[in-house]
């Protein structure tokens, strides 16, 4: 762990609005906040894209849920992971 203080981060990923679960739009937007480089994407297991960081830590992708249920997953850093599970009513 990294003494507070010595200008070292610890790598941090938040998936936002993941407690959404029930979505009536299907064009939406993912974003997530990482103190990584940059996030990549995965909607029902197939990876969308990687995207770098902006300056505010955001990483935001735009895509389209199908009906029903959609897994969402963000990645980065190699192993730090957050997910939810988006239905699309």
């Amino acid at each position: 762990m990294p003494e507070a203080g010595k200008g070292k981060k610890t790598p941090m990923l938040h998936l936002c609005s993941k407690r959404f679960k029930e979505r009536i739009h299907p064009e939406t937007e993912v974003k997530a906040y990482t103190t990584c480089k940059e996030a990549t994407l995965f909607v029902n297991g197939k990876k969308i894209s990687t995207q770098k960081a902006d300056s505010m830590h955001r990483v935001t992708w735009n895509i389209t849920l199908r009906k029903g249920s959609n897994s969402i997953r963000v990645t980065a850093n190699g192993g730090l992971q957050e997910e939810t599970l988006w239905v699309l009513k």
